[in-house]
């Protein structure tokens, strides 16, 4: 670990800002990262609802304008009565409406096994 930390610090042993989730994984490595790496620089550390017009579980893919992600993920998956980037709310997270429109239009999305990002099938 201590090799990987100095490529990541460099020099200054300055470490990068790093943007973790709202939801409970988020949560559970932003306390980890507070009690060891980010230690002595917190402040570093961006929970993407601190950027959001209001609280709730967001993802990183909240940040995306959701008018670009909702038209992609309207391309791939067709409702059966309308397409996602008609229904999607603007200031809720979109991952979970990505979600439930998936199980209310019988598409079927596969969570990645190394990360909690979707690959679309």
């Amino acid at each position: 670990m201590s090799t990987v930390m100095s490529i990541v610090t460099g020099r200054e042993n300055d470490l990068p800002f790093a943007i973790v989730d709202s939801d409970e994984a988020g949560r559970v490595k932003l306390a980890s990262l507070k009690k060891d790496i980010y230690k002595l620089q917190p402040e570093k550390i961006i929970e993407v609802e601190s950027i959001m017009p209001q609280k709730g579980n967001f993802e990183i893919e909240d940040v995306v304008p959701y008018e670009e992600l909702s038209k992609l993920f309207s391309k791939r998956y067709r409702g059966k009565n309308d397409d996602f980037e008609f229904v999607v709310i603007k200031d809720e997270p979109i991952v979970k409406q990505m979600e439930d429109f998936a199980i209310a239009n019988d598409h079927k999305l596969n969570r990645m096994e190394s990360s909690t990002c979707y690959r679309f099938q």
